[in-house]
């Protein structure tokens, strides 16, 4: 007889990535633009995987380190210092097999059973599950009447005796919203009379199109901050899997433990691209302008049209509101968008935000025109 076992029961409650199932659906249709994931579709640059290649072909791949190399560790804390005004060490530096297990990780670093982790709205939706595995609840901060932008006030309004963190991302996946700097001042001075985490997703901090201001360049906060970064957004190396996280000694420490007890140790042929990528390309220009064009064409198209468009300041993305034209449900919009125009977005519900979708700019500016032309087309019938 077959037998079923028990399961662990927050494994069982996490949902089917909306973003998956739209781009499955898309898949199968004729001529659809793909507009819903966020994978870079600019190439890194060609000495970067040539060197990877030689690399491998002369180099032995064993285990490397847990939490990364005392070198590539250094290198990422002076690139840190560098560009974002930061001032800290390879102690401060943990080395992911990307950011996504950097957020696995400190979660099974911090929360204990029952730790609240505020979550501001829209979200990237990993995020949450990330969470509630371990064990942690996520408390869900509405943003809206503030425009997607987060306040010291929005947060008083969710912070309890349990709060352990507040977890975001800036520049926003999915708003491409990115906090200005009195906007960030404001939050710090906050956060200085708070005994909470902060912990910032800056993975798409080398695609800002303003000045970028890291909340690691704040000293006050610095045993509080934990920021989140990697080289799958910068260097378009998704598939490298590859990423780090700053934290403060005290948590660093144990970090690396959970770490490795989830993945045991680095990729060795990653890390040393990695390093490779920070020494002879630590910015790639190109690519944020290339991204920063395709924001401001499509932003102005779809506002034009009478869409309530966030502003892009960073990332790839817009998140678009469309109740101008319909009172229906994200997912509705989106599904009918796709199966009258092929133009596949992600409904704002996959992101904990109603009567929004976004885009992921991740086609080129023909493709992006072809998708506008479909989206008037479809708005006026």
């Amino acid at each position: 007889r077959r037998i079923i076992m028990e399961l662990n029961k927050n494994i069982l409650k996490v949902p089917y990535s909306l973003i998956r199932e739209l781009t499955e659906k898309a898949q199968k249709k004729e001529n659809s633009i793909m507009l819903t994931i966020g994978e870079p579709d600019l190439k890194p640059p060609k000495e970067l995987i040539e060197y990877g290649c030689e690399y491998a072909k002369t180099h032995t791949l064993g285990y490397t380190h847990s939490g990364g190399s005392e070198h590539i560790r250094k290198l990422v804390a002076n690139h840190y210092n560098k560009y974002y005004n930061s001032n800290i060490n390879a102690d401060n530096v943990t080395m992911h097999i990307g950011s996504m297990e950097g957020i696995s990780s400190i979660f099974r670093t911090i929360l204990n059973i029952d730790d609240e982790v505020i979550v501001p709205t829209p979200f990237f939706s990993p995020y949450e599950q990330s969470i509630n595995l371990s064990y942690g609840k996520t408390v869900f901060m509405d943003t809206r009447d503030d425009h997607l932008v987060i306040k010291p006030e929005a947060i008083e309004k969710v912070i309890t005796n349990k709060t352990k963190a507040i977890l975001f991302s800036n520049p926003c996946n999915p708003s491409g919203y990115m906090l200005k700097k009195d906007e960030m001042d404001e939050l710090v001075k906050y956060f200085e009379k708070k005994d909470i985490f902060i912990i910032a997703d800056e993975i798409y901090s080398a695609i800002s199109f303003y000045p970028f201001t890291s909340f690691a360049s704040y000293p006050s906060i610095k045993d509080k901050v934990i920021i989140l970064n990697g080289f799958s957004k910068s260097h378009s190396m998704t598939g490298w899997r590859i990423g780090y996280s700053i934290s403060p000694e005290y948590v660093r420490k144990y970090l690396v433990n959970s770490s490795f007890n989830n993945v045991g140790s680095m990729v060795t042929l990653s890390c040393a691209i990695a390093e490779y990528a920070l020494e002879k390309y630590p910015v790639i220009e190109e690519f944020r302008d290339i991204y920063k064009e395709r924001a401001f064409f499509l932003s102005k198209e779809l506002t034009d049209l009478g869409f309530d468009v966030i502003e892009p300041r960073g990332a790839f993305y817009l998140f678009v509101g469309y109740e101008k034209f319909s009172k229906e449900p994200s997912l509705d919009f989106a599904m009918r968008l796709l199966d009258e125009t092929g133009v596949a977005v992600v409904p704002g519900i996959a992101f904990g935000s109603e009567n929004y979708f976004r885009i992921a700019l991740t086609q080129d500016i023909p493709i992006l025109k072809e998708a506008a032309k479909k989206i008037r087309e479809f708005v006026h019938k």
